[in-house]
Order: C-alpha cells, then structure tokens, then sequence
C-alpha cells in the first residue's frame, strides 16, 4: 500500500510539472520495533503507524515541526490528535473491538500511559514518507490526502471511541 503512495504523489507531481529532482519522495520503513528519526533539514513529511495489518494514525509535520515528528505520538499529553491519546482513550472508553486487530483494546488497556510511548515504539511499524520543503504546504497536504486516501487509518484527529465515523468500517 505505501507504493500506492508514492505512485500516486509521484503522478500528482508529474501532473503539476515538477520534475523528478524536486518530485523526490523518500519512504523510511523504521519497522517493528523503531526509533523516531529526525526529519532532514530541508525535508517535510507524512508519518504513519501500522499496528499488525491495520494503519492506525497518519499525520503530516512541516520543516518547523521537529517534536511532532520525533515526540507527541508517543506521548498521550501532549496533544488530542496523536496515537498515543487515541489510544489511551480506546483502551479505556472504548467498547469497540476491531476485528482485524482484535487484541489492540485488550493490549493497550494494560498499558499505562506512562509507558504507553514505549509500547507504540515496541509494537508498531512506522513509516515515514519525506518530500522537499520547497513543495510548500500544499506539497504536504496532498501526501498526507493521498496517504489518508490509501492507508485508510482508524484513528483520525480528535477520535471518538464510541463512534466516530471510522469505526464502522472496521466494526460491521
């Protein structure tokens, strides 16, 4: 599936006129388990998290957003929108069972969110796909659209665990 993106952000650029060298998508595939990477000075990016054969959560970090990329989805506090709050909240409120990955509720619930960062590090993949700062912000949004588009993931944005529109996808 991630080829899928980099085919599809690769013919958007084609389409737009831009040439391979400034087109350029690298993937990082830090696998299971993995270490957050620095995003390269001059590069922006879209990272998403895999939790067995299910893509959890997609996002995008612009050239100034450093502790996005490396931090704040390890780290329930630190905002509503990342992995690790979504999570939390779902092993917690949630009394949805996915049932592709029907051990994720069961898994995260005995977690605490202390060591619920560490947990993401140990058990998902990330994959991260970097394009040139100099694609702007509208380069960044279309990745991160086309990402969403194909990856499908469950928890978007301020994700509520008894019912957001997500879940019945997975669920029915």
């Amino acid at each position: 599936m991630t080829d899928l993106v980099v085919q599809e952000f690769s013919e958007w650029a084609q389409d737009q006129g831009l040439g391979p060298a400034r087109a350029e998508i690298r993937v990082e595939r830090l696998g299971i388990p993995h270490v957050p990477t620095s995003l390269p000075r001059g590069w922006q990016g879209v990272y998403c998290f895999k939790y067995q054969m299910v893509w959890l959560k997609v996002g995008k970090a612009g050239p100034k957003s450093g502790a996005r990329w490396t931090s704040h989805h390890y780290h329930p506090g630190r905002a509503q929108s990342t992995l690790a709050f979504s999570l939390l909240r779902y092993g917690q409120f949630s009394e949805i069972d996915f049932k592709e990955i029907p051990d994720l509720k069961a898994r995260v619930e005995s977690v605490d969110a202390d060591n619920l960062g560490d947990w993401i590090k140990k058990s998902t993949e990330r994959v991260n796909f970097l394009i040139r700062c100099d694609l702007g912000s509208s380069g960044l949004d279309r990745l991160e659209k086309i990402a969403h588009r194909i990856l499908k993931p469950i928890f978007e944005g301020n994700w509520d665990p008894q019912g957001w529109k997500t879940i019945s996808r997975l669920t029915s």
